[in-house]
């Protein structure tokens, strides 16, 4: 648990950085947006003139509107991008660990957070046919766990069940990523629109 853990904090730390420099980039880019509209609309307002100054605002302030609306489209996009690159590079990371030496103790703190939560004793595994035989290994140290027979498609980590399948614990790393999302759609929105989401 500590070192799954540790890896969920160090992806949330380097996502929030990655956030904060791309919310600095699409902060500035609204901000032109808007000084080269007002300065469009203030060009437009002095041509205007002739034709009357109440003619000249009301098209001043449509102007200046629709590039506040652009900036908000803008905004909204790069929220979207952000998770999105967050979310790609932690599943780059997750990938590297499964290649990694420390693999295999997150697959151990993985099996004994998920039977920790099922009270049955008698419980199946279900892994990736990648990590058949280095689950067989870990198993050994687990009474009355079995692997299953069935196949999951996964980046990394186990389902762990109880034998009659009516209790299930999802511990594969995709399921753990999505369960930060909606954390980190919450940060996002508390720093582009200050709590808004």
């Amino acid at each position: 648990m500590q070192e799954s853990s540790l890896i969920l904090e160090k992806i949330r730390e380097d996502s929030e950085k990655e956030v904060e420099r791309i919310i600095g980039e699409a902060k500035k880019k609204s901000e032109e947006i808007i000084k080269k509209s007002e300065k469009d609309g203030k060009k437009r307002y002095e041509e205007l003139i002739i034709q009357g100054k109440k003619n000249a605002e009301l098209e001043k302030q449509r102007i200046i509107a629709n590039a506040r609306l652009q900036a908000k489209k803008l905004i909204l996009e790069t929220k979207e991008s952000i998770i999105e690159k967050t979310f790609s590079l932690a599943e780059k990371k997750l990938r590297d660990i499964v290649s990694s030496d420390e693999y295999e103790s997150i697959l151990r703190k993985l099996i004994e957070e998920a039977i920790s939560s099922i009270p049955d004793k008698q419980l199946q595994i279900l892994c990736d046919e990648r990590d058949r035989e280095l689950l067989r290994k870990i198993i050994k140290e687990f009474p009355g766990v079995e692997l299953s027979e069935e196949n999951i498609s996964t980046i990394g980590g186990i389902i762990v069940k109880s034998k009659d399948g009516r209790i299930q614990v999802d511990n594969t790393f995709e399921t753990r990523i999505e369960r930060m999302r909606n954390d980190l759609r919450v940060k996002v929105a508390r720093i582009l629109f200050g709590g808004k989401e």
